[in-house]
């Protein structure tokens, strides 16, 4: 082989050699939230590989659930409240009955029906400029609840009262970053990370070189975090704040989160992360733990044996109370100054659990 022709195989060898490695992580907006996509050491092209269908994912659910776009399907159906039945996409109908499904478990702590409340404390769109008063809470909760909506089983959605209203919340988030993630294994795409908002979600085996660690805010710390909790092999992580959202009525602050069972702001607890086997189940179980508390919480989790949570306190210093199996993933930052304690819940009997499996 002539010397010309050797030193181009190496040169180029060299330059193969020099090649910066492939793109591992990426972060877009979707929504009204920022979306982050990490991938393993697979082939060179994964990154690109996931991100397509995934952002086209995240863009189709939140397209559907912007209560905003009146061409969107909530828009729609909020729309015609009370006076027609509306088929919706596969998709979105069954979002909206996994959150009722789930939200029964919770006793109605969790609701999506309670735009109308929103509007009375000013989340919706036009702001309120004094605090409801008892009379205003009562007629807007005879709009709110299960027993206005109906799901049909050809997938089809009934408002069956007029004024009643779906407000998504956070569902889009939860429930895109679930079928995100179905998404990739099905192409068998991994091991991967996925986060959109406050929802995690993580694709890997077993024993898997990977790291699903992700951090976990800080409600007191915008800037810091209390520490990472670890999401292996494929579990998911739903963050609910009472705070995300907040107004200010004659002086007082209200956090975003709204007790259905009240009509009223929910107090008392700050933030909640629950780990369970999807993001539409944590994310239900997370916002019905802010609107119950650590006490009446505890009880939850007779039906949501899959799932463990942190609750905080909302009051000062800092507390953080922990199932121990959210314990034995989490990973408290040096610089946390409270006291991991352990918060005792309440688990199905074993015969319950055989039965009904």
């Amino acid at each position: 082989m002539k010397f010309s022709a050797i030193a181009s195989i190496l040169l180029a060898t060299a330059l193969i050699g020099c090649r910066p490695p492939a793109p591992r992580e990426t972060t877009f907006t979707a929504g009204n939230a920022t979306a982050h996509i990490a991938v393993g050491d697979g082939a060179a092209d994964l990154l690109s590989t996931a991100l397509s269908p995934t952002r086209r994912i995240f863009n189709n659910t939140w397209t559907a659930f912007d209560p905003d776009n009146r061409s969107g399907e909530i828009g729609k159906v909020n729309r015609m409240a009370g006076e027609y039945r509306l088929h919706i996409s596969f998709d979105t109908f069954r979002a909206l009955d996994l959150a009722d499904y789930y939200g029964k478990l919770t006793g109605g702590a969790y609701d999506f029906t309670i735009a109308p409340l929103r509007d009375l404390w000013g989340f919706g769109s036009a702001p309120a400029h004094e605090t409801p008063t008892d009379e205003e809470i009562a007629a807007t909760r005879d709009l709110v609840g299960p027993d206005h909506f109906q799901l049909s089983e050809q997938g089809a959605i009934s408002i069956l009262t007029a004024g009643t209203r779906i407000a998504p919340g956070d569902l889009p988030y939860a429930y895109g970053t679930d079928l995100a993630i179905l998404e990739l294994r099905r192409r068998e795409l991994g091991p991967a990370l996925i986060t959109w908002g406050n929802f995690t979600r993580a694709l890997c085996a077993p024993g898997e070189k990977f790291s699903c660690r992700v951090p976990l805010p800080n409600p007191l710390a915008t800037n810091s975090s209390l520490g990472t909790l670890d999401l292996a092999p494929d579990a998911a992580l739903a963050i609910a704040n009472l705070y995300a959202e907040s107004v200010t009525l004659n002086g007082k602050r209200f956090g975003g989160i709204l007790d259905p069972h009240t009509g009223r702001p929910a107090h008392g607890t700050l933030l909640v992360a629950v780990r369970a086997p999807t993001c539409t189940m944590a994310h239900v179980l997370a916002q019905a733990l802010i609107v119950t508390g650590i006490e009446q919480g505890a009880a939850l989790f007779e039906n949501f044996p899959d799932c463990e949570a942190l609750i905080i306190p909302d009051g000062a210093p800092l507390e953080l109370w922990a199932t121990p199996g959210f314990a034995e993933h989490l990973q408290l930052a040096s610089t946390v100054n409270a006291t991991l304690k352990e918060w005792n819940v309440s688990r199905p009997h074993p015969e319950q659990t055989n039965s009904a499996e």
